[in-house]
């Protein structure tokens, strides 16, 4: 049902950190498994931009107002693309549906069999909360002996209970995704932060000269080609609020613009534009792309319109980066403990299970029911 699939659709990638390219690929496979053609584009627009790390430093950096707008937005604007996806192409849909139904419903039986996945749904839902709040603690101006007390009260809170509520085997699949991700993100991430940096430092005569009279007013024509340019451009995961703040600060952007870049700017990019032509189709993606423009580029013209005088927080002084904020530094040091001390607790409990794991199977001959002389 629609007021399930596309709620879903578009909230679901608060935990996902993926790039616009990244993204296709998992659209693509939720399509193939039956998923609706509207909230599959709906989550290939939505889950880039949503997820929580992007949403928070969004709000610390441009202030609540603008993380207002575009924490609303982005959902908006996937359930709109959704649904005039699936309007358009509802014949195609309902073809498919008829296709699917049965071969799902045999390939989940099979792979189900007599299995039954455990639950875990309180720890979950308290892990879930626990590590939110470590995210909210560690944004800029909390005071550092709030932030740094609460992060290590979470902290070791969590790396107590995690190992003895969930298996060590779930624990290790989950810390080898984190690394994996970790590796993905910070060789592109830091470089790319230092480059805009001596960009804005080094380079501003050029950039306010030959920017600013594209972005620098909150009109039609400036939002709409941030819209453009954030849709095309390739920013990888969390890239695009440091370009955004650097035009932004140095007034070389308007704030319409600068939202229609932040909506625009981690969901899609001409790479990723290429590869929804090819998994979905080209007229899909010319489609989607064009769509997606115009949406974004009018809630970025609407905003410039109605607080065109805005002032964000970066405007206003310096946002200190992490290696620049002693507290974040003590804070990281902090989490990187717990972590080291939830994983030993973690391996330690492993070996537990494991050696009575191996005591329970040496002593199993010589307490079978079993008669003695049975045959092997």
């Amino acid at each position: 049902k629609w007021w399930v699939s596309y709620p879903a659709a578009t909230l679901g990638g608060v935990a996902i950190s993926m790039c616009s390219c990244n993204i296709v690929p998992v659209a693509a496979s939720i399509y193939a498994r039956g998923a609706g053609i509207g909230p599959a584009f709906a989550f290939l627009f939505a889950a880039p931009a949503f997820n929580f790390v992007t949403t928070v430093w969004i709000f610390t950096v441009f202030g609540v107002k603008l993380g207002v707008w575009r924490a609303v937005s982005v959902p908006l604007i996937g359930i709109i693309i959704g649904m005039i996806m699936h309007y358009l192409f509802r014949k195609e849909q309902a073809s498919r549906v008829s296709e699917a139904a049965q071969t799902l419903d045999e390939e989940f039986a099979s792979a189900m069999g007599n299995t039954r996945d455990p639950k875990y749904g309180l720890h979950t839902g308290l892990l879930f909360v626990g590590l939110f709040g470590i995210l909210v603690l560690g944004a800029r101006g909390i005071p550092p002996a709030v932030k740094i007390s609460s992060i290590a009260l979470l902290g070791l809170g969590l790396a107590v209970a995690v190992p003895a509520w969930f298996p060590a085997s779930q624990i290790k699949r989950w810390m080898g995704e984190t690394w994996y991700y970790l590796r993905i993100v910070l060789p592109i991430l830091l470089p790319a932060v230092f480059v805009i940096g001596l960009l804005q430092n080094n380079a501003w005569g050029w950039i306010y000269k030959n920017i600013y009279p594209l972005v620098g007013q909150n009109g039609a024509k400036d939002t709409f080609i941030a819209a453009v340019f954030g849709s095309i451009m390739y920013f990888p995961i969390l890239t695009e609020v440091p370009f955004t703040k650097a035009l932004l600060k140095d007034s070389i952007m308007g704030v319409g613009p600068a939202l229609a870049l932040l909506i625009n700017g981690p969901g899609v990019s001409l790479p990723g534009a290429i590869l929804i032509g090819r998994v979905f189709g080209w007229r899909k993606a010319v489609l989607y792309e064009v769509m997606e423009m115009l949406l974004g580029g009018t809630v970025g013209l609407l905003f410039g319109k109605i607080h065109g005088d805005y002032t964000c927080p970066c405007q206003k002084g310096a946002v200190e980066t992490f290696l620049e904020e002693p507290s974040s530094m003590k804070a990281a040091a902090v989490l990187l403990a717990c972590i080291l001390l939830g994983w030993w607790l973690t391996a330690k409990r492993g070996r537990a299970s494991a050696l009575v794991g191996a005591q329970a199977a040496a002593i199993e001959p010589f307490t079978s029911s079993e008669p003695k002389d049975a045959p092997v």
